[in-house]
């Protein structure tokens, strides 16, 4: 028997750590109540003048009352959610919205990412930014890679990037000390500059960022790294509490629908009774999991989702 345990968050977790153990225990309790029949692809779907549904798989086919599509969605196709399902679900008329990636990660400008890959920041707050407005912000960790950034707010934030990134220019700003204000940052430069002032201004920035984002961080705010502490300007002092609260990068795009954890899009949920999972529009046809054009912040919302649905529309045959 697995055992969970409870981490940050409230969230629960198998104990082992493994996944497959969560779905061995799934299946386990399945095969206490019905038949599983496996290892075949379903053709298509129809139903039929006596309102029961054929699935064909190969050259046979068999007959329900009752039909769940479980599909997946799009994402990480991989694992088997290569989107079949949208195609079963639209011949048996219901409208589907185009899936796109949501939380996944995201490419950024080559600028400075060969310099900062691998750096993984913590409480950090990250803001996407189009034509001077803030669209949305989160706090927390994240990571540069070779081709971007990656980490929980990350991922929380490219829920909104897929969908406004399409012929926009958008703008990553990190906030570097988010628990600070501008007055208080200033504050501890100017003890930091009167305490080394001798020491160049890489030095400075030791006690003030990682060590692996300096020399980028230096470049940004466009500083003589090499200048003595001392001899720093107010201009330039300006220029570094700029930088502290909005270092920018330019986005480019979102990675694809297979490297996403999720997707959004999928059936409409119009069409969905949400009390029972049932179709307004087939009488017999459930929904549940990532099938339906439902998507969540990271943090397992997502699997919750999945597993409530599943259940509604299961219980609901009976």
């Amino acid at each position: 028997m697995q055992t969970r345990k409870l981490e940050r968050g409230g969230r629960y977790f198998i104990s082992s750590g493994k996944a497959q153990d969560a779905v061995d225990a799934l299946v386990k309790k399945v095969k206490k109540f019905s038949k599983i029949l496996a290892s075949f692809d379903a053709k298509g779907v129809k139903k039929s003048n006596d309102f029961t549904f054929i699935i064909s798989y190969g050259n046979n086919s068999i007959k329900s009352k009752n039909l769940i599509l479980a599909c997946g969605g799009a994402s990480y196709p991989s694992t088997g959610s290569d989107g079949s399902g949208y195609a079963i679900a639209k011949s048996l008329g219901h409208a589907i919205k185009p899936p796109i990636p949501a939380l996944v990660p995201i490419v950024l400008d080559k600028e400075y990412l060969k310099e900062l890959q691998g750096l993984k920041l913590k409480n950090v707050e990250a803001s996407v930014i189009s034509s001077g407005k803030t669209l949305s912000k989160e706090f927390g960790e994240m990571e540069f890679t070779s081709f971007g950034v990656d980490g929980p707010i990350i991922l929380t934030l490219s829920r909104l990037i897929s969908e406004e990134i399409s012929g926009k220019k958008l703008i990553l700003s990190l906030n570097l000390k988010p628990a600070l204000s501008k007055e208080q940052l200033n504050q501890r430069l100017l003890r930091e500059i009167d305490k080394i002032g001798r020491c160049h201004v890489n030095i400075m920035f030791k006690e003030l960022i990682p060590v692996q984002m300096i020399r980028s961080f230096v470049n940004y705010c466009e500083i003589n790294a090499t200048k003595r502490c001392s001899q720093i300007n107010k201009v330039e002092r300006e220029k570094m509490l700029n930088g502290f609260f909005d270092f920018r990068f330019n986005m480019i795009k979102t990675k694809d629908l297979k490297e996403a954890i999720v997707k959004r899009g999928g059936v409409v949920t119009d069409e969905i009774n949400q009390k029972t999972m049932e179709s307004k529009l087939v009488k017999g046809l459930y929904f549940c999991g990532e099938i339906i054009d439902v998507d969540a912040p990271t943090g397992g919302f997502n699997l919750k989702a999945a597993f409530s649905t599943g259940y509604l529309a299961g219980s609901s045959i009976g």
